[in-house]
């Protein structure tokens, strides 16, 4: 029994190593694995901030934050400022996943 258990806590362990690969190969960058916080660039008017989620807060990303600021500096996108996200970043800027460099 305690060699199935290992050989399964193996297995999740291994599913888990897969499903934060693909995330960070979407440009995902786990934040805190406990609480499900995540940040993913964006194109915010001139500059690349983070678009932050965490688990629990529904379905749609409802904040930001520049890059330095960590999560105490997020702030909601509201429909006044949601239009001037402006996607990824351009391969250009630095911040490539690795579907992007690859």
């Amino acid at each position: 029994k305690a060699y199935k258990l290992e050989r399964d806590i193996h297995a999740v362990e291994q599913s888990l190593m897969r499903y934060q690969a693909e995330l960070i190969d979407l440009g995902v960058e786990i934040k805190d694995f406990e609480r499900g916080l995540v940040d993913y660039y964006s194109r915010y008017e001139d500059r690349i901030v983070y678009l932050c989620w965490t688990l629990g807060e529904g379905t749609q990303v409802g904040f930001w934050h520049d890059m330095d600021a960590g999560f105490a500096g997020r702030q909601p996108i509201t429909d006044a400022n949601r239009q001037k996200f402006l996607g990824p970043p351009e391969a250009k800027s630095g911040h490539q996943t690795a579907k992007q460099q690859g």
